[in-house]
C-alpha cells in the first residue's frame, strides 16, 4: 500500500494526501477521523510504508476487539510491542474504547512516555454521539500527545472518485469470476453515482462484485444494477422531534437537531449542511462539540 493506491478527484482526499505524506516523515502521533470503510486503514498502512520506520514493525491494535483485562495484560506483558523502540502502532477504533481502558491508557502513556520511543497512528469515527468524558482518551491523543489529525470523508461526500473505484473493483474481481465484462453502460454508472452509500467503499466492492455475479453481458446495465441496489436501500432512522430535549440549553439543542438531521440524511455531511442551510464545516464542529 502506498499513497499512489488512493486515485481520486476529491480536493479534499488530495489535501488529505498532501498531508498524510508530510506527516509519514515524522514520529509525531497522528490521529485519523472518519466513518467505517472510508479507507482509514489505507491509509495508515500507506504513511507505515512511506516512513522511515518502515523497516521496523508495524503493530495494529483493534480496539473493537480488546477488553480492559486484554489492555491490562497487553501493557504489562514484558514482550508486549509496546516495549519497543521504533515500531509503528496503529490502534483502530478508539472511539470503542470502555472509560476503564480509556484511563489505563492515559496513564501508561503520560508515565511510559511510549509514544516518544514509538510511532502512535490512531483512528476513530468523526462523529461522536457520547459525551466528551465518554471518550477522554481523543482527547488526551489530540491535546496530550498532540496529534496530528486526517480526514477520511465518506463516499456520499467523494461521488467523483466512484467510476475509479468501480474500474479498481472490475480489475481485481472479474479474473475471479471468468467473465468478459468491459464496464458499465453509462445510465448504469449514474445509478450508482447517485446511490446513498452507507457502508462506504466496502459496500461499493459488494455491489459490483454482485453487479459482476449477475451480468453476462461485455456490458453491466442500469437493469441489472437496479437490481443489485435494491437490496442496499435502507430505511431512514425511526426519529422524531419529540426525542430532542427541549428542556436543554440552546448549544445542546441546535446539536441535537443538527444530529436528527444528519441521520434523516443516511448520515450525508453534504445533503445535511444542504437541508440546514449551513456549511459542510459547521456540520463537522456541532458534530463534534
Amino acid at each position: 500500500m502506498n499513497f499512489e493506491a488512493f486515485p481520486t478527484f476529491n480536493n479534499e482526499i488530495k489535501e488529505t494526501m498532501q498531508k498524510a505524506k508530510v506527516y509519514a516523515e515524522t514520529k509525531k502521533a497522528i490521529l485519523i477521523y472518519g466513518e467505517k470503510f472510508t479507507g482509514k486503514s489505507k491509509l495508515a498502512d500507506a504513511m507505515y510504508q512511506s516512513s522511515n520506520l518502515n523497516k521496523k514493525p508495524m503493530i495494529i491494535i483493534d480496539v473493537k476487539y480488546m477488553n480492559h483485562k486484554q489492555w491490562v495484560s497487553l501493557l504489562e506483558d514484558i514482550d508486549s510491542p509496546f516495549s519497543n523502540t521504533d515500531f509503528t502502532i496503529f490502534i483502530k477504533n478508539i472511539h470503542h474504547l470502555d472509560r476503564k481502558s480509556q484511563y489505563t491508557l492515559e496513564v501508561y502513556f503520560t508515565n511510559t512516555y511510549v509514544h516518544k520511543r514509538n510511532r502512535f497512528i490512531f483512528s476513530s469515527k468523526h462523529k461522536n454521539n457520547e459525551s466528551a468524558s465518554d471518550h477522554s482518551f481523543i482527547t488526551f491523543v489530540e491535546n496530550d500527545l498532540s496529534a496530528l489529525p486526517l480526514f477520511m470523508p465518506n463516499l456520499n461526500d467523494r461521488k467523483e472518485d466512484i467510476p475509479g473505484f468501480v474500474s479498481i473493483f472490475l480489475n481485481d474481481l472479474i479474473p475471479h469470476y471468468g467473465k468478459q465484462i468491459l464496464g458499465f453502460k453509462n445510465d448504469a454508472m449514474d445509478l450508482l453515482i447517485n446511490f446513498n452509500w452507507t457502508s462506504n467503499i466496502i459496500q461499493l466492492k459488494r455491489v459490483v462484485e454482485e453487479l459482476i455475479i449477475l451480468t453476462n453481458d461485455f456490458y453491466i446495465d442500469a437493469s441489472t444494477v437496479h437490481k443489485a441496489l435494491a437490496n442496499e436501500e435502507l430505511t431512514k432512522p425511526e426519529l422524531t422531534t419529540s426525542s430532542i430535549n427541549l428542556n436543554n440549553t440552546l448549544e445542546n439543542i441546535n446539536k441535537e437537531i443538527i444530529e436528527f438531521v444528519f441521520k434523516e440524511e443516511g448520515f450525508n455531511q453534504s445533503e445535511a449542511a444542504k437541508r440546514l442551510g449551513i456549511s459542510r464545516s459547521t456540520i463537522w464542529r456541532w458534530l463534534n462539540l
